[in-house]
């Protein structure tokens, strides 16, 4: 979200630059243009249109003029070499049947005159010539450079103000990163003070099932050692198992002399049967 912020703002910044007027106020003011090394109004003088314009940059003048000329000269058939010891900025626009040449330079001083040199074509007559010219500004509505100074200070006195919130913001920024840091310092070293403990407690419970096991194993061992111990215990001696041999075979021969005797009498029986049949049938 910082990031998105950022980007924000300085889209804003952007736009704001591309859209907004310049910080230094625009002023107007009349002047004349003159022959060379003569204060006589040049011919030149009524193809510039009235007023200039006088915008404030710093510790210069930004001066703009415009010169009008109408379509039977031809296109744009003055053109302005020199002017303040620089070779100006140029605009053109044609509307209306008219031809406009606007051209633009600094100075730092509007009180002097503005010397230069132009040139002019007119192709429809075969006029070529070059002519040098004086401007001289009636600047009594544009302030001077010095007493704008106080807006410069303020702005300047803007500008510090601005740093030095930044640089606060920027040092708050710091210090709640440090903090944030020590605070997750802090809980990472309690996350591993908890892990350490589950892992005792773990190491703890893990001794006490082992333990737990190796008694259940002894038990059981103890266990099977009685229950062997008991069976030895009960297991017959030799004499019992004798006398048991002869029970068994007293009661085999028991059995054996009652089959005899039933036999003996079975026979008896049937042989008195025959004799008594014999003799009485």
């Amino acid at each position: 979200m910082k990031i998105v912020r950022i980007l924000l703002t300085s889209c804003a910044l952007v736009f704001a630059l591309m859209f907004s007027k310049p910080a230094y106020a625009d002023y107007t003011a009349s002047y004349v243009v003159e022959q060379a090394g003569s204060s006589s109004t040049s011919v030149a003088n009524s193809y510039f249109t009235q007023p200039a314009k006088i915008a404030i940059a710093g510790q210069q003048y930004r001066v703009t003029m415009t010169i009008s000329t109408a379509d039977s000269l031809g296109a744009y058939p003055v053109k302005i070499l020199n002017i303040a010891g620089q070779q100006p900025s140029v605009s053109k626009w044609a509307t209306g049947g008219r031809h406009y040449y606007a051209f633009s330079f600094t100075t730092a001083n509007l009180v002097n005159r503005l010397n230069g040199s132009m040139q002019v074509d007119i192709n429809s007559i075969n006029y070529h010539h070059t002519y040098g010219f004086g401007v001289v500004i009636n600047a009594g509505g544009v302030p001077e450079i010095a007493s704008s100074s106080v807006s410069r200070q303020t702005s300047a006195v803007t500008s510090a103000s601005t740093v030095q919130n930044t640089k606060a913001s920027t040092a708050t920024t710091q210090a709640t990163s440090k903090s944030t840091s020590r605070s997750a310092t802090k809980s990472t070293s309690q996350a591993q003070r908890t892990a350490k403990a589950a892992t005792n407690q773990t190491s703890s419970s893990s001794k006490k099932v082992t333990k737990t096991a190796k008694q259940t194993a002894k038990k059981g061992t103890t266990s099977r050692a009685s229950s062997k111990k008991k069976s030895g215990t009960s297991k017959p001696t030799v004499a019992q198992q004798k006398n048991t041999s002869q029970q068994t075979k007293q009661q085999k021969m028991n059995k054996i002399t009652a089959s005899i005797g039933i036999g003996v009498v079975a026979i008896g029986a049937i042989g008195g049967g025959i004799w008594w049949y014999r003799h009485h049938v």
